[in-house]
C-alpha cells in the first residue's frame, strides 16, 4: 500500500537570524522544518531514499528524515493505512459526516 516515513516539505534551509526561541522567525522556521509522519508510495520512497534524503517530487522539494532512510521505512497494509488515515483525520478534527 505505502511506506510510513518522516518527511518535511522543502529542503533544509538557512536558520533565521537567531533572536531567541520565542521570535516569530524562529517559530516559523521550526514549523517548516519539523518532520511529520506521512505515507508515501514506493516510487516516491525510492526517489527520496538517497544519501541526503532530499528530492523533488511533483515540482515540490521534500526532505526525508534520516530515521526513514536506508530502506528503514515501515510498509503498511491496506487496513493499517485506513487506520492511519482515520487517526490523522481525527487528530485534525475531520470526520466522515462531510
Amino acid at each position: 500500500m505505502g511506506l510510513r516515513v518522516l518527511v518535511t516539505a522543502g529542503g533544509p534551509g538557512p536558520v533565521p537570524e537567531h533572536r531567541g526561541p520565542n521570535s516569530a522567525a524562529y517559530k516559523s522556521y521550526r514549523e517548516e522544518t519539523t518532520f511529520r509522519p506521512a505515507v508515501v508510495c514506493s516510487a516516491c520512497y525510492l526517489t527520496l531514499d538517497n544519501r541526503v534524503g532530499v528530492a523533488e517530487i511533483g515540482g515540490q522539494t521534500f526532505n526525508l528524515a534520516g530515521s526513514s532512510r536506508g530502506d528503514r521505512a515501515r510498509a503498511m497494509t491496506e487496513p493499517q493505512y485506513r487506520e492511519w488515515q482515520r487517526k490523522e483525520a481525527e487528530r485534525l478534527g475531520l470526520n466522515d459526516a462531510g
